[in-house]
């Protein structure tokens, strides 16, 4: 499956949700191996980035876990990864002569802390419900000793700017 012959970027980042359990930032599936916007959404007030995702298995197996622990790390924020998992069609596109095909996506759904460490995960097969709790004391704490946001280029702060 190749998302980059269908779908196009937008032209910014999404603008942050506040929620009764943090400042969300929201993006998809194939955002997520793209660190600007996230950096982007953290720079906008982001404590939680969330991924809805169906990668395949073959990206799945190789890049899904470490582009969520990555994008944590980068930004200093909870990463929430819901994906889909199992046997599914795609559908067919516009041209009515292309058939149904099946899939089979990765699964994994994920809760990171913003050190990288998974506090949460499901398997690959079915529906399965994750529950995690976003303890805010770790946030503060890498963030207070590691204060990433702060030892930024004058370009990066620069680019934040522009963000707000």
């Amino acid at each position: 499956m190749k998302e980059s012959s269908g779908v196009q970027p937008g032209s910014k980042a999404a603008e942050i949700v506040q929620t009764p359990v943090g400042r969300l930032g929201l993006e998809i599936c194939y955002d997520i191996r793209f660190p600007e916007q996230s950096l982007e959404l953290r720079s906008k007030g982001a404590d939680i980035l969330c991924f809805p995702s169906a990668f395949t298995m073959k990206t799945g197996e190789a890049h899904w876990q470490l582009l969520g622990r990555a994008r944590a790390v980068d930004t200093q924020c909870f990463v929430v990864m819901p994906a889909q998992s199992g046997k599914h069609d795609t559908g067919s596109g516009a041209d009515s002569s292309q058939d149904y095909v099946e899939r089979i996506s990765w699964g994994h759904s994920m809760v990171i802390d913003p050190w990288g460490r998974i506090i949460a995960q499901s398997g690959c097969n079915g529906e399965e419900l994750i529950i995690a709790d976003l303890d805010y004391t770790v946030l503060e704490k890498v963030r207070a000793d590691m204060p990433l946001w702060e030892q930024r280029s004058a370009a990066a702060k620069a680019a934040d700017q522009r963000a707000k």
